[in-house]
């Protein structure tokens, strides 16, 4: 009977697996906004929430606020992305016109914003595309199985 060797599963062997394949999932995402035809060649609206940091996050933000059913004023903007009150501004006088963002209601002169169906159209479509690009690479498994070690580790 041929004996087998048992390689026991580190935390440190599955974080380096769990690195390389967001370093593989990062290259993916990379090419598909730049290559012809991805993301930044064809749709104006990834092409503007892509080209900086605050605006990225200021997308995924109005986003929750439209999921979680509440709105943002650009003080809460400007408080929860650490950014100032005229870039929030900035932000919103770009997006309302593009129909990107909604401006839902005003308290006294305090107006209140979050997603508009056409970027949370968008923001699922993405979700949709890098679950799959996630799948593809196996990210969600070894991920799943750092998180069980983890749990292991604390006991």
């Amino acid at each position: 009977m041929e004996k087998r060797e048992i390689k026991m599963i580190t935390y440190k062997d599955t974080l380096k697996e769990l690195t390389y394949k967001l370093c593989q999932y990062e290259i993916q995402l990379y090419t598909a906004r730049y290559e012809q035809g991805g993301w930044l060649s064809e749709n104006k609206m990834n092409k503007y929430f892509q080209s900086t940091p605050e605006k990225m996050a200021f997308s995924r933000l109005m986003y929750l606020a439209r999921s979680a059913n509440q709105l943002y004023s650009p003080s809460d903007i400007a408080d929860a992305l650490h950014i100032s009150r005229t870039a929030v501004h900035n932000i919103i006088n770009e997006t309302i016109p593009a129909g990107w963002v909604v401006q839902c209601c005003s308290e006294g002169n305090r107006k209140f914003y979050r997603a508009s169906d056409v970027l949370a159209e968008a923001m699922e479509e993405t979700a949709s595309w890098t679950h799959d690009a996630w799948f593809s690479i196996g990210l969600s498994d070894t991920d799943w199985l750092l998180s069980v070690i983890k749990e292991r580790e604390k006991v």
